[in-house]
């Protein structure tokens, strides 16, 4: 459907358009560069309490800087035991900036250095949907989904900055599959989480007072929706959540490519009752809450949205034109994952609200590689000779070396038509020559569709409050 449609709209270019539609295809087949051969994209972007580490997840892996987004490391799928599919996993960090990232198997603690990781012992073979932290990183919330018979699922917590897990009540069978959980960050005790429920099928929000031991739950089906997931708590008052939800039917609704109509819904009683602040036409990959609860943000890849923004509850309005495919806000600073082809940077950061944008990620190929670590680590062994692939290949980085300085991209404003970036990948791209407006779009749509991942997920939106 997505793809019948763009071509439609680029009819006046259906010969550049086949010729790039061609080698894009050879180029996601390159399996031995990309383990899951989706298109090169930033998704999800997560800070550490302290806001010097910042961790983007990438189709391709994860993006992580350690001072504060002016250089960056690349951490393989592979290294965390999910490289075999187009999966998109959870992840957060800690107190003391560890990286945590859950799998279909379990939970990987990933140590400060970058240099050495771990499983979380008692959560092994668990299906660990989604993750959460408190505002210090001191609490550390996972919560489980399997469909396998005889299946708990439930939250799992920890009080020690992440060393150990507990398990947390009776939890539910496999009939109820979790897809979010969050804390409070006012009252640790307060958590939210939603659900898919089969036979018969039904959308459940979940509220607990005890740390996620027992949860209450109510169905959010009035709304006609798919599928929700809690994208952030009110930082002040526990008891005012949003939620975003995808309409039942969405992908049907002829409403242009890559729509996906999501509704974004707010409670102020802790989830006895919700109304309904504002419909996006495309998927609402993103979502920001500033730390006072009074700026609300959301963004979706579809050119109808854009990014908005409310202000004390005033109506939303258009700040920004990015593609937007993730959300953050941190300590006066709203980060914005977006689509790089489109946009000119991967991932940018603003101080006005988001009506001006400076890049931190502009390409890829600013990645520095793995972290550097010994010969005989999993980092260098797994991610240093993978990376050398994958910068050449799909990446089509230049033969310079990968730290080598590029020239910066202007601040992108609102008010301005965005520039038109060079992508590093020789996929859209023949010699030095400016991609077409057919070329982008095309890539646009290949953005949009190689982010879909599994089950829950590939419904889920890329962003989360902070």
């Amino acid at each position: 459907m997505v793809w019948s449609l763009e071509v439609a709209l680029l009819s006046r270019s259906r010969r550049i358009v086949a010729s790039v539609a061609a080698i894009l295809l050879t180029c996601l087949e390159a399996k031995d560069a990309s383990a899951n051969g989706r298109f090169p994209a930033a998704q999800l972007v997560q800070l550490s309490p302290d806001g010097q580490s910042v961790a983007l997840r990438l189709t391709f892996g994860f993006a992580i800087s350690d001072d504060r987004g002016q250089s960056w490391h690349w951490l393989c799928e592979d290294l965390l035991n999910y490289g075999t599919g187009a999966f998109d996993p959870a992840f957060t960090l800690d107190a003391s900036r560890r990286l945590f990232v859950g799998a279909p198997d379990g939970l990987a603690r990933v140590a400060r250095d970058r240099c050495s990781h771990e499983r979380i012992t008692n959560l092994e073979r668990e299906f660990v949907i989604d993750l959460d932290r408190s505002r210090d990183g001191r609490t550390v919330l996972a919560i489980t989904s399997s469909g396998a018979d005889g299946a708990r699922n439930r939250v799992w917590r920890s009080e020690d900055g992440g060393e150990s897990f507990t398990a947390l009540g009776a939890g539910f069978g496999p009939e109820t599959l979790f897809e979010t959980v969050e804390v409070a960050r006012s009252n640790t005790q307060r958590v939210y989480a939603t659900a898919v429920r089969n036979s018969p099928r039904r959308v459940v929000f979940f509220r607990s007072d005890d740390g996620g031991a027992t949860m209450r739950e109510s169905s959010l089906d009035m709304f006609g929706v798919d599928d929700a997931f809690v994208a952030g708590v009110d930082g002040t008052n526990p008891d005012v959540v949003y939620v975003r939800a995808r309409l039942a039917g969405s992908a049907s609704l002829d409403a242009g490519a890559a729509a996906s109509p999501t509704l974004l819904l707010r409670t102020s009683d802790g989830g006895a009752s919700f109304r309904e602040i504002a419909r996006s036409t495309g998927a609402m990959n993103g979502f920001a809450l500033s730390d006072d609860g009074l700026t609300v943000w959301y963004g979706t890849t579809h050119p109808d949205d854009g990014l908005r923004r409310s202000v004390s509850g005033a109506p939303f309005e258009r700040v920004n034109d990015a593609r937007i495919t993730g959300l953050r806000f941190h300590e006066g600073t709203l980060w914005v994952a977006a689509n790089w082809v489109l946009d000119s940077f991967a991932l940018a950061k603003s101080t006005d609200g988001g009506r001006t944008l400076e890049p931190v990620l502009r390409s890829f190929c600013e990645l520095r590689g793995a972290p550097t670590c010994g010969p005989s680590t999993d980092v260098t062994a797994l991610c240093g000779a993978r990376w050398t692939v994958y910068r050449a290949s799909t990446l089509a980085c230049p033969v310079s070396s990968p730290d080598a300085s590029i020239e910066p991209s202007p601040t992108m404003d609102a008010s301005v038509e965005p520039p038109v970036s060079t992508p590093g990948c020789r996929c859209a791209l023949v010699a030095d020559r400016r991609p077409s407006s057919a070329m982008l779009s095309l890539f646009a749509v290949a953005a949009i569709v190689g982010a879909r991942a599994r089950r829950g997920r590939c419904q889920r939106p890329a962003g989360r409050c902070a």
